[in-house]
């Protein structure tokens, strides 16, 4: 069990094609954690969480599984920011990363960001999407 992150571009043209990936990350919670915020920001779900139940023990977790994020050039620029000024909101969770940042995963964030920015400027549509 874990956290797929995908950053990807839509497939518009052929409705036999995958969409094509920018960015797969694993694991990156506070990068998630950002991600659902905007989600929560953007298209104000009416369920935000639910209740599973594993034996006895019942847990609430983020209904955020699958959920796609469209993204335009101001939320990438957001997260651009948020990652150079480390302000990406702690994870809780499973997924908790705790502010866990490397200078190689900030390269890589950095790099799939900015290929996002231009496909949005191309005109694709880009999205986020994870998967637990």
């Amino acid at each position: 069990m874990g956290l797929d992150m995908y950053l990807r571009i839509e497939n518009t043209r052929d409705p036999g094609a995958s969409d094509e990936e920018i960015a797969r990350w694993r694991k990156h919670g506070d990068l998630n954690a950002w991600f659902e915020r905007l989600w929560i920001k953007k298209y104000k779900p009416e369920v935000t969480s639910h209740t599973v139940k594993f034996g006895d023990d019942e847990y609430l977790i983020s209904a955020f599984n699958m959920e796609k994020v469209y993204l335009d050039l101001d939320d990438l620029q957001q997260l651009f920011d948020d990652l150079l000024d480390g302000n990406l909101p702690s994870s809780n969770g499973p997924f908790h990363t705790n502010g866990f940042c490397n200078e190689d995963r900030l390269r890589e964030d950095i790099d799939a960001i900015s290929r996002a920015c231009v496909e949005v400027a191309l005109g694709e549509r880009v999205y986020y999407m994870c998967w637990w």
